[in-house]
């Protein structure tokens, strides 16, 4: 850790002017970007699916109204999210900074990432489609699993920054990369609650006791496994 430090503060200080007229660049060119962007109404998301699931993180009552009332939301982009999620979590063990990182060449397991990770939400979305088949809900398979994938947009940024920031802060600068955790998978479960209500179309109630249910059936499935 005194080694890293040291040899960061000795880069920073040889090309501090760089660094810093680089960030001065890239915010001035996004700041400008933005500026037009908003003037000209240029549209940086043609693709109307693509810019369904990315609306679901500033928009989330509009996009879940959507999927439910036109129908809308893509299964390929599922697919993709959910590809996309394995990938950053097994990269932020493998590719975090030494110093943030528990990586264990012995006993890591890809396999078993896989399983945790796209496991984890295939199991849940069958598992709350049984559940909600029985209690009435109105949520359908293909909805339920669009509500889940597109919810998983927070952690993964939040995933992709916390490798990018944990190969250049030290420990002592790092606290607030679990704060970054923490309201990502607050936020997670907030777009969850949001959209599970709004396809099931149930009362916050109902929706507890169907989620408890299929966390249940969930275990079950592992058992009968």
């Amino acid at each position: 850790g005194v080694a890293f430090e040291f040899i960061r503060t000795d880069f920073i200080n040889r090309y501090f002017g760089i660094i810093f007229l680089a960030i001065v660049l890239v915010f001035g060119a996004l700041i400008a970007w933005l500026i037009i962007s908003t003037k000209k109404k240029i549209q940086v998301i043609r693709n109307p699916q693509l810019k369904l699931m990315f609306s679901t993180i500033i928009h989330p009552d509009d996009t879940f109204t959507t999927i439910k009332e036109k129908k809308q939301g893509s299964v390929g982009l599922c697919i993709l999210t959910m590809v996309v999620f394995y990938v950053v979590t097994v990269s932020s063990t493998l590719f975090s900074g030494f110093l943030f990182s528990n990586y264990n060449v012995e006993t890591f397991n890809s396999v078993l990432e896989l399983i945790k990770s796209v496991g984890f939400i295939c199991l849940f979305v069958l598992g709350n489609w049984m559940i909600s088949t029985l209690m009435q809900g109105k949520g359908k398979a293909k909805e339920i699993l669009i509500v889940t994938c597109y919810s998983l947009w927070p952690i993964i940024i939040e995933k992709i920054l916390y490798i990018a920031l944990s190969n250049v802060l030290l420990p002592t600068e790092g606290s607030f990369l679990g704060i970054f955790d923490t309201i990502a998978t607050i936020y997670f479960v907030i777009l969850m609650v949001m959209g599970l209500l709004k396809i099931h179309d149930y009362s916050f109630a109902r929706f507890l006791g169907t989620t408890l249910l299929t966390f249940v059936a969930m275990a079950a499935i592992i058992f009968l496994g």
